[in-house]
């Protein structure tokens, strides 16, 4: 599991770490912008939080992951949990998928947040639109 501020340099480690061991990564972020892409039913709900720039509340963001988690295929996968969980609430739906950490990272940064950072992610979206 990886963690830490906005813009902090959590994807740019969590390349690095999948690229040495070969794990899967899972942003919880990617995964809700896929989902809103898609237009299923838990990017319906999570787009209205996002689009007023609002946390989307753990149960919305656990029934996505706990799908993805709870896949039979995947039972083997060394995962890299990128910014799950953030809430005492998200440590507990782990546990009763009795998913356990071998490594928690922090991703600390002198700045928060890198503004820098911020803005090129904003100016992109924006671009998209």
């Amino acid at each position: 599991m990886i963690s830490g501020a906005p813009a902090s340099g959590k994807g740019t480690q969590c390349e690095l770490i999948v690229k040495k061991f070969g794990s899967v990564h899972i942003s919880t972020g990617d995964l809700l912008r896929a989902e809103v892409s898609a237009g299923t039913e838990i990017g319906n709900k999570a787009k209205e939080f996002m689009n007023a720039a609002r946390l989307v509340p753990d149960e919305i963001v656990t029934a996505m992951l706990t799908s993805l988690l709870s896949y039979d295929d995947e039972k083997e996968t060394w995962w890299l949990l990128d910014g799950y969980p953030h809430s005492s609430a998200q440590a507990e739906s782990l546990e009763k998928l009795n998913v356990k950490a071998r490594l928690e990272i922090y991703k600390k940064n002198a700045e928060y947040p890198h503004a820098q950072t911020l803005l090129s992610r904003l100016m992109e979206t924006t671009k998209k639109k």
